[in-house]
């Protein structure tokens, strides 16, 4: 999707961060100003450095994409929830 994105402005967000290890590559377009604001979100909700549960992530995602349905629902469909 990187390439794909090349000179539009957007950036690739991964619905679910790959740090998680769930081998899921979801992912979706967005402003660099969003991108950012996801990232900090997840960071601040699941720091790095420990493992998290499919529970403990989907939780965190409902918070950092509360304001965003389309993408609320792309991280449940995911999640298998």
């Amino acid at each position: 999707m990187t390439k794909a994105l090349k000179g539009t402005g957007l950036q690739a967000h991964h619905i679910i961060e790959e740090r998680f290890g769930l081998k899921i590559t979801s992912s979706t377009a967005v402003t660099k100003a969003e991108h950012q604001a996801f990232t900090n979100a997840w960071r601040k909700l699941l720091p790095y450095g420990k493992k998290y549960t499919t529970k403990q992530i989907w939780n965190a995602a409902q918070q950092v994409y509360k304001n965003y349905p389309a993408l609320l629902e792309a991280a449940k469909k995911a999640l298998g929830k």
